[in-house]
Order: structure tokens, then sequence, then C-alpha cells
């Protein structure tokens, strides 16, 4: 992938993602600043320890012994302390890294599959002026590979997921219908009755849409 490529991906990324990242990061410097406060409470645990071996048995007062075991047993309290939140930020760590690759992920397949959808768009504009067919075949090929490599690995339970897998359902439904094959009535008829179904939640879109689900019965009867 070229950097300007890549550049132009990771500007498409939703501020929130940026945000998640960003998290991620904070993530890994305070994992960092807990091994540190780790390593330094160990380390003065062992020293203490070895004075307290060292020095308690000319300790005659037994307050003061007290004391010391007090102190001992508070200084691993927060050892364990220390280090049960080290393994939380681990686990917070994982799991918040994978939402941010998750995110950039979705966020490229749509910004792939929208691209795929406007090449295929331009060729059909190409058509209509030209009124040569490879140009519509180019059309049909574009926007079935925004869907077959793209739009296909989204969850469409997502609205704006669902909402390009319509884009190109309804384009490719119009594609084919102008092509008018007879292996392609059954898929032209399938499309058109799934955004025909989705108006009323994409009310924006309800007279392109009307209109592809009109011409796909005109042509395909």
């Amino acid at each position: 992938m070229s950097s300007e490529r890549f550049c132009k991906i990771i500007s498409r990324i939703k501020e929130a993602d940026f945000k998640k990242i960003g998290k991620v990061f904070a993530v890994i410097i305070g994992t960092v600043l807990i091994i540190v406060v780790l390593v330094g409470a160990f380390s003065s645990l062992c020293i203490y320890i070895y004075k307290f071996a060292v020095t308690s048995y000319k300790i005659a007062d037994r307050y003061e012994l007290f004391r010391d075991l007090l102190t001992v047993v508070l200084a691993i309290a927060g050892l364990a302390i220390a280090a049960g939140g080290y393994l939380a930020f681990r686990v917070l760590s994982i799991n918040i890294q994978k939402q941010a690759l998750s995110a950039a992920e979705t966020e490229m397949l749509r910004s792939s599959a929208s691209s795929f959808i406007h090449i295929g768009y331009n060729q059909w504009v190409l058509y209509k002026n030209k009124k040569n067919k490879i140009y519509l075949e180019q059309a049909i090929d574009a926007t079935e590979r925004a869907y077959k490599a793209y739009a296909s690995k989204l969850n469409e339970h997502e609205r704006e997921n669902e909402l390009i897998v319509c884009r190109i359902r309804n384009n490719l439904a119009y594609y084919y219908a102008e092509k008018q094959s007879p292996t392609d009535k059954k898929i032209a008829r399938d499309y058109a009755k799934y955004i025909y179904e989705r108006i009323q939640k994409f009310p924006e879109f309800r007279e392109d849409w009307e209109d592809t689900y009109n011409f796909v019965q005109i042509k395909y009867p």
C-alpha cells in the first residue's frame, strides 16, 4: 500500500476511532509506569525485609515489633494491589487494541467499498454518454467488487454499513436491468426488492430507489 493511500485511509478514520487509538497509547504508558512502581516496591520490600531480619532481634519494645510487622504486611498488600492493577491494565489494553484495530478495518472497508461504487458510477456515466456496453460491463464489475471484496465483510446490522450495501445493490439492480441479460433477472429483482423494503429506513433515498425498483420491474417483468 502506498504512503499516499495509507494517509487517505487514515484521514477517513473518525475522530472517535482516533480517541480509541489514543487510549491504547495511554494504557501502554500507564503499564510502563506500573511496571516501574512494581519494581520499586518490590526492591523496597526486599530491602526492608532484610533490614527487619537483621535488626529485629534487637527490638525490645513489643509495640515497635508490631509496627514493623504491620509495615511488612501493608507492603505485601500494596505489592499485591499493584500486581492486580497491572493485570487489569493489561486486559484493558488488549481490549482497546482490538477495538481500535476493528474500527480502523471497518473504516477501510467502508472507504474502499465507496471508492468502487464511485468508479462503477463513473463507468455508468461513460456508458450513457458513449453508448458503449464495455463501460456498462466495467460499471458492473467495479460495483460487484465493491460488495464482494469489501462491503460483504461489514456488519450489516450497523446503519452506515447497511446503507453502503443498499447503495451497491441499488446500482447493481439498475445496471443489470439496463444490460437486460436473462441470467441477471433473479438477482436484479432480489436487489430491487431489498432496497425497496428499506425505503422507510432511508427516506432520503426514496426517489432513487423507487426509480430503480420500477425500472427493474419494467425490464424484468
